[in-house]
C-alpha cells in the first residue's frame, strides 16, 4: 500500500515538472531567399489607419520603424 502510495506521488512531481517546466519550443523564422518584388527603389507603401486613435502612437512609432534604413 505504501509502494503505491510513494509511485502515486512521483507520478505526481514528474507531471508537475513536465507542466513546469516544458520542452523548449524552436522555430525558425528563415523564409529562404524570398524577398518583397519591387520595381523601384525605395518603394512606397501606403498605410491605412483602420484603428481607433489610442493605437495613434504605436501606428506612428510602427511606420517609423518602417522608414528607418538599416
Amino acid at each position: 500500500m505504501r509502494t503505491k502510495k510513494v509511485r502515486f506521488v512521483i507520478m505526481v512531481v514528474l507531471i508537475a515538472m513536465l507542466a513546469a517546466f516544458p520542452l523548449s519550443a524552436g522555430a525558425s523564422h528563415s523564409w529562404g531567399n524570398y524577398h518583397w518584388a519591387r520595381t523601384s527603389n525605395p518603394f512606397t507603401m501606403k498605410v491605412i489607419d483602420s484603428m481607433t486613435s489610442d493605437w495613434d502612437d504605436n501606428l506612428d512609432i510602427a511606420i517609423s520603424d518602417w522608414n528607418r534604413r538599416a
